[in-house]
């Protein structure tokens, strides 16, 4: 198997074993959460305030052109791409702000 094949299972096997149905600008798609620091300082926009952070992994095939400023809902919370932090193999790791707090 070549290593392009491999990537790939290894994005099927982490999408199946450890993705979750979120909705992402409108559309249900799945993705692979990782919540981060509950209250970090800096939000969306600014260095000031707080928010929390999460990391989310998404499939190319669902979103082609993820952009700052998609909203992303999770369990009912949303959440705020701040930056496409990589992409490889048809998959974008994303990194997100929610729950923002001006202080």
């Amino acid at each position: 198997m070549s290593i392009a094949g491999l990537q790939e299972f290894d994005s099927t096997v982490m999408f199946t074993d450890f993705g979750s149905t979120v909705t992402y600008n409108g559309k249900s798609i799945t993705a692979v959460v990782e919540y981060g620091d509950n209250r970090a300082a800096g939000n969306t926009v600014s260095s000031d305030g707080q928010a929390a952070r999460a990391t989310l992994w998404i499939k190319a095939s669902d979103v082609s052109e993820p952009v700052p400023l998609d909203k992303v809902v999770v369990d009912g919370e949303t959440w705020w791409v701040v930056r496409i932090a990589e992409r490889h193999s048809g998959v974008f790791c994303l990194e997100a702000t929610g729950n923002e707090a001006a202080l």
